[in-house]
């Protein structure tokens, strides 16, 4: 392990700033916010020791442990009804910042960052959004800029803009199987809550939401499980899906992992996410290397979906999901008169839009019944406007450059079946999560096929498996 001359002065320095903060934090209402500060300080500290790596299992507590739960497991509770977090923020979104401040500042001064479009395409996004939110709703709306976008954004920008990216990918792969780990602990969590129809947590999600929790139990029981929200349930499920195509090898493992999520977002009720995760199942990443000559993954990709089928029609299992399949005529009209509300005021907006659309704006439906929007592409457009454009082009640039492309695009279009990062929530730390793991796995392939080709030419050389 190197550690540089440099090491001394940052263990004299952080604790100097964190005496300082925490003198500065007491004589206001943030003080709680020092025990995550000083928390990315120590993520920070970990980093320069256990490598950057260690920051893919950072983010699983945001992944998996519901919003609504924020103040009962981290002290902050995430809406603020504990009056503790003025700022709405999660808890570990303050420690995350802080790392990443730190490490810009770090490689900053080290001139070791590469400004391309799309490093300078991310900062531009997150200050342009940033802007217009505070010029349309002032600090009320720096929450909702914070989580949805800084916090992701920065995640993958943080991987992105080194010069050296040297990566261990078999350090990341390792946080990758524990994050795996854990989605199907969670998943047979699932199974057992939906035939029990229990929640250990169902008092928690009464009082924080008692709205969603109503509505989301007239069709029949959707799990919850630690994540909250079934259609949160169903999003994580299927992140974990691509997660498993991307990461596992063996057949055996791989379909039934797969089999394992997708009953488990059958269980949340979830219509689009559940057709969607059809499209994961028959992704074979093989037939774009060698060919059609792997036949028998697809014969267990016919059985999987076989299964899932008969699972659908023929237990229990799937009878929440029919019965909403069954009531879908009022969810799809809301839709489509969004859908039509915006193409036909496409042109009648301002410039930076209208901050806080799902505050702002209601579409009022048959009976005279407010329609809730749906769709986050058409929310961040009330949200900004036209500059909307910007974070279409960064995701494009993103996408040319990273593995398993396909697989993150149907993901996009899974979520864009409902508010998801149209509203706080964790959906973009979903996406951006995928496409930072895409583009460290094309940097391991460009290693990989660089080693072979000065060994090919007898050249020696030395590249790690980063």
């Amino acid at each position: 392990m190197k550690i540089t001359s440099k090491l001394p002065m940052l263990t004299l320095v952080l604790p100097l700033i964190c005496i300082i903060l925490f003198a500065f934090l007491l004589m206001t209402n943030y003080y709680i916010y020092y025990v995550y500060v000083l928390f990315g300080l120590i993520l920070y500290l970990l980093t320069k020791f256990l490598g950057m790596e260690i920051i893919f299992l950072f983010f699983i507590p945001i992944f998996m442990v519901s919003l609504s739960l924020t103040g009962s497991f981290f002290l902050l509770d995430f809406y603020n009804n504990d009056g503790l977090n003025p700022l709405k923020i999660h808890p570990f979104v303050i420690t995350w910042l802080i790392v990443f401040f730190l490490c810009l500042i770090e490689d900053l001064l080290k001139k070791r960052i590469i400004f391309d479009k799309i490093s300078m395409l991310c900062l531009i996004v997150i200050l342009t959004f940033f802007s217009v939110t505070f010029f349309i709703k002032g600090m009320s709306g720096i929450s909702l800029a914070v989580h949805n976008y800084l916090g992701p954004i920065s995640f993958f920008l943080l991987f992105y803009y080194k010069k050296n990216s040297n990566f261990n990918l078999n350090k990341i792969n390792r946080a990758i199987g524990i994050t795996l780990i854990f989605s199907v602990l969670i998943g047979l969590l699932g199974i057992l809550e939906y035939i029990t129809a229990s929640n250990i947590f169902q008092g928690f999600y009464e009082v924080n939401h008692p709205t969603w929790l109503e509505s989301i139990s007239r069709d029949g029981y959707r799990i919850k499980t630690i994540i909250g929200h079934p259609l949160d349930n169903a999003i994580f499920f299927l992140f974990s899906m691509i997660i498993v195509q991307m990461k596992i090898n063996n057949t055996k493992l791989k379909y039934a992992l797969l089999l394992l999520f997708i009953v488990d977002i059958l269980l949340t009720g979830s219509r689009s996410v559940f057709l969607v995760a059809f499209m994961v199942i028959l992704y074979n990443e093989r037939i774009f290397k060698v060919g059609w000559k792997t036949a028998k993954h697809y014969i267990i990709t016919i059985v999987i979906i076989a299964i899932a089928v008969l699972v659908t029609f023929n237990t229990p299992l799937g009878s929440t999901f029919l019965n909403r399949v069954g009531s879908a005529d009022d969810s799809t009209e809301a839709r489509f008169l969004l859908i039509d509300y915006f193409v036909n005021h496409l042109f009648s907006f301002q410039m930076m839009g209208l901050g806080g659309a799902s505050e702002n704006i209601r579409i009022i439906g048959k009976f005279n019944t407010p329609i809730i929007l749906e769709n986050p592409w058409i929310i961040l457009f009330f949200d900004v406007g036209y500059l909307i454009l910007l974070y279409i082009l960064l995701l494009i640039l993103i996408l040319r450059k990273i593995e398993y492309k396909l697989l993150v695009i149907i993901f996009i279009f899974a979520l864009s079946g409902y508010n998801s990062f149209g509203v706080k929530n964790n959906a973009n730390y979903f996406l951006f999560y995928l496409l930072t793991y895409g583009y460290i796995l094309t940097i391991g392939k460009s290693h990989k096929n660089i080693y072979t080709i000065l060994r090919l030419k007898g050249k020696s050389v030395t590249i790690s498996n980063k």
